[in-house]
C-alpha cells in the first residue's frame, strides 16, 4: 500500500481515495467521518452491512471530509489513548505483538484479528486503553486527516489488513483478576440484562442497536460471560423492543420521571399555570420517556376519566399556557373527518436564567 502521505490542501484527496479503495478491496468495512472532530459518522451503520464503496466516497465528497473509519468486525483494536512504552509492552504481552498499528493525535491503534471470536476484555488495573470491536465499532483509518490537522498515520511504511496477528484470549489467571469488577454475578445476569435492555430501548433507533449494547453489558459486567448466549440476548431485545411498539416501557409505577426546576416554576408563574402544571405532569409521565412522540389531547376525556382534576375550560388554557411557554408544539391541526390536533412534548429555546429572580 502507498507510503504515508503529506497534507497537500488540493491533492490530497486523490490521494486518499486509491488507499481507501485498496483497503475495500482487502474486505473492509468503511463509513464515511466528518463533524469538527471528524470521527462522528455521517450515516447510521449499526446493523447494516457493508457500505458500497462509490457511497463512502460520495458522502466523503459532499462533506469535504478526510476522514474515514474502519468498522471492526472479526477485528480488535487496541486504542491506547497516550503514548507510554510500558503501557504498549504490557498490552503486546497480553494480546500477542502485532506488525499492524496507526499512530493518532495522543496514542496508537493496535489491529489484531479476531475470526475465532475469542472474548476480549481487559484486566483490571488497566488505565488509559480502550478494547473496540464488533461491526458496530470503529476507529479512524489510517492517513485519515482531522479538521484540526491531526493525522492517523501507520508506525510502518504500509499498512494492510490482510495479514494481521490473531489476537490472544487473556490467560485464565487474568482473567480470573479481570472478574474482581463484574458485579453482576451468575443468577442475577438476565434480570440485570432485562433492566437495562428497558433501560436503553427508548433510546436507540433500532433492535440491532439494542443488541449491540446488550451484547457490551453481557461481555464487560457480567460474570463468566462466555455462558450468556447470544440466543438469550435477541430473546430479551425482542420482549423490550415489543414493550416500546406496544407504549408499555414504563407500565410499572416503581420508576421515577425527572422534571427540571426551571420547568416547574415558569410554568406556575404563568396565570394558567395551575392547570398547565398539572397537564405537563400527566404529559411527561405517559410521554416524556420516549423522544420526540406525538399524541392528541381530548379535553373531554381527560376531565370524564379525572386524569385532570381541572375543568375542560381550565384544561384548554393549561394547554394554550405550555404552547406559548413552549413546553408543548402542536405539530399537526386538527383536520375534520380525519384527525385532532397532534402534540409533542419539547423544551423552550430560551430560559431565564432563575425564573425565581
Amino acid at each position: 500500500m502507498a507510503k504515508a502521505h503529506k497534507l497537500a490542501s488540493n491533492s490530497y484527496w486523490s490521494e486518499l481515495i486509491p488507499i481507501i479503495s485498496e483497503l475495500y478491496e482487502e474486505g473492509a468495512s468503511l463509513i464515511p467521518l466528518g463533524g469538527p472532530s471528524g470521527k462522528r459518522p455521517l450515516v447510521k451503520f449499526g446493523g447494516r452491512s457493508r457500505l458500497p464503496f462509490n457511497d463512502v466516497c460520495k458522502i466523503l465528497s459532499k462533506n469535504n471530509s478526510l476522514t474515514y473509519g474502519i468498522r471492526l468486525h472479526n477485528l480488535v483494536v487496541v486504542d491506547i489513548d497516550e503514548l507510554d512504552p510500558n503501557v504498549e509492552t504490557k498490552m503486546l504481552e497480553i494480546f500477542g505483538p502485532t506488525k499492524t498499528s496507526v499512530l493518532t493525535s495522543r496514542g496508537k491503534h493496535l489491529y489484531y484479528s479476531n475470526k475465532a471470536n475469542l472474548k476480549i476484555k481487559l484486566p483490571a488495573g488497566i488505565n488509559k486503553v480502550d478494547l473496540k470491536y464488533g461491526s458496530n465499532s470503529f476507529v479512524v483509518g489510517p492517513y485519515s486527516i482531522r479538521p484540526d490537522g491531526q493525522k492517523y498515520l501507520p508506525e510502518k511504511e504500509e499498512f494492510s489488513l490482510k495479514k494481521l496477528s490473531s489476537i490472544k484470549s487473556i490467560s485464565a489467571a487474568q482473567s480470573e483478576v479481570g472478574n474482581k469488577n463484574f458485579h453482576i454475578l451468575e443468577g442475577t445476569r438476565n434480570k440485570y440484562l432485562c433492566h437495562k435492555a428497558i433501560e436503553f430501548v427508548s433510546y436507540v433507533d433500532t433492535s440491532d442497536e439494542l443488541l449491540a449494547n446488550l451484547k457490551y453489558e453481557r461481555d464487560n459486567v457480567c460474570e463468566n460471560s462466555s455462558s450468556v448466549s447470544d440466543r438469550e440476548l435477541n430473546k430479551i431485545v425482542k420482549w423490550a423492543w415489543e414493550k416500546r411498539l406496544s407504549n408499555q416501557v414504563y407500565s410499572n409505577l416503581n420508576s421515577v420521571f425527572k422534571i427540571d426546576r426551571a420547568s416547574y416554576h415558569r410554568i406556575n408563574q404563568h396565570p394558567n399555570g395551575r392547570a398547565a402544571s398539572e397537564l405537563y405532569l400527566l404529559l411527561v409521565d405517559k410521554h416524556g420517556h420516549i423522544a420526540g412522540k406525538t399524541f392528541c389531547l381530548n379535553i373531554k376525556a381527560l376531565v370524564k376519566d379525572n386524569c385532570i382534576h381541572a375543568g375542560e375550560k381550565a384544561l384548554a388554557s393549561g394547554i394554550k399556557a405550555l404552547l406559548e411557554l413552549g413546553y408543548l408544539r402542536m405539530v399537526k391541526n386538527y383536520s375534520v373527518g380525519h384527525h385532532g390536533r397532534k402534540f409533542q412534548l419539547c423544551r423552550p429555546i430560551e430560559q431565564t436564567t432563575d425564573v425565581r429572580e
